[in-house]
């Protein structure tokens, strides 16, 4: 498979803007698992395709464990060239987004399990899987005025950490209950369905009087 080399956000930004609806047009028709076939195949418009279609997700979803953007985007680029190096050796996939994410997951408990000697200064780097409203979903939900944003992210700081990533997957993310069970190495869809339920239930008692905003938001 040849290498399409991106030096930087910017470099593939313009990339991006050149392939991306060509890509989109060819692929977005194919299932995850021909996807993965033609990557493996060494097919580089779906390298391609799953590198721009999902390296914003994978940013956003990292970000969630680690707070350093430059070691975020490192450790993407990092894994983007063992999927090209090792496409021929890689199992086969059922959802192809579940498969990204799960293996960033590990990628990042890795690294940070790796730095658990750092200095104070270090340390604050990591933190807690939460949530943050954004700035770009503020902006869409202009609804939401300071003070009911500020009943939502409190609402979301009262879960635990394992409550906050379904919430994310299942809301932020749009992933099934079988890809977030996948993910979290769950063992059955029900206990995914039943973690979310009870988050709700927590967010519910916080939000009080804004549950129909919360839900429009989420």
């Amino acid at each position: 498979m040849e290498s399409t080399k991106i030096e930087n956000l910017e470099d593939q930004k313009v990339f991006k803007l050149k392939n991306t609806n060509s890509l989109y047009h060819v692929f977005s028709r194919k299932t995850d698992q021909e996807i993965w076939n033609a990557f493996q195949a060494g097919n580089e418009g779906a390298f391609n395709y799953i590198y721009f279609t999902f390296f914003t997700s994978l940013y956003n979803y990292c970000s969630q464990f680690y707070n350093d953007k430059e070691t975020v985007k490192d450790l993407i680029q990092d894994f983007f060239i063992y999927l090209r190096e090792n496409c021929k050796n890689l199992g086969e996939i059922t959802y192809l987004k579940a498969y990204l994410f799960k293996s960033m997951r590990r990628r990042v408990q890795a690294y940070i399990k790796q730095k658990n000697r750092l200095s104070a200064k270090e340390k604050k780097e990591f933190h807690e899987f939460r949530i943050s409203i954004s700035q770009e979903r503020q902006m869409v939900n202009q609804a939401l005025n300071e003070e009911k944003k500020k009943v939502l992210q409190e609402a979301l700081n009262l879960l635990t950490k394992r409550q906050r990533e379904a919430i994310f997957y299942y809301f932020y993310e749009n992933l099934g209950y079988e890809e977030i069970a996948l993910i979290m190495d769950i063992s059955n869809v029900k206990s995914v369905r039943n973690l979310i339920y009870r988050s709700l239930n927590v967010m519910r008692v916080q939000s009080n009087k804004y549950d129909k905003i919360l839900f429009c938001f989420l």
